[in-house]
């Protein structure tokens, strides 16, 4: 499993910043977080990002329909889920890792 290193953000989604600088860390959870929140069409440069969890908090929900999403936006950003446990809309539990290929 690759180790995923970018940016930091905070729980308010603010850049971490140390000394002056922008702190760099494993992200892959981070990456999940912000996949499962975002509306399609929130990030511009990639419209068809996003699970946009709270909008299925908002209906009824049909858990098939929420863990394609997930299995399905997860895989467009290159993570292979592991073990996906949703027994609600309230309970979700994803395991997830970055696949790369060897550029061998």
């Amino acid at each position: 499993m690759a180790e995923v290193k970018d940016i930091l953000i905070d729980a308010d989604y603010d850049l971490i910043i140390k000394d002056g600088d922008l702190v760099i860390g494993e992200s892959t959870d981070q990456h999940q977080l912000c996949i499962l929140l975002a509306n399609k069409g929130q990030y511009k440069q990639f419209p068809d990002v996003g699970v946009g969890i709270n909008e299925f908090l908002q209906d009824e929900v049909d858990l098939g329909d929420l863990s394609s999403e997930i299995n399905e936006q997860f895989e467009k950003d290159g993570m292979r889920i592991t073990s996906l446990k949703l027994e609600s809309i309230e309970s979700l539990r994803v395991e997830a890792y970055y696949q790369y290929e060897s550029a061998e």
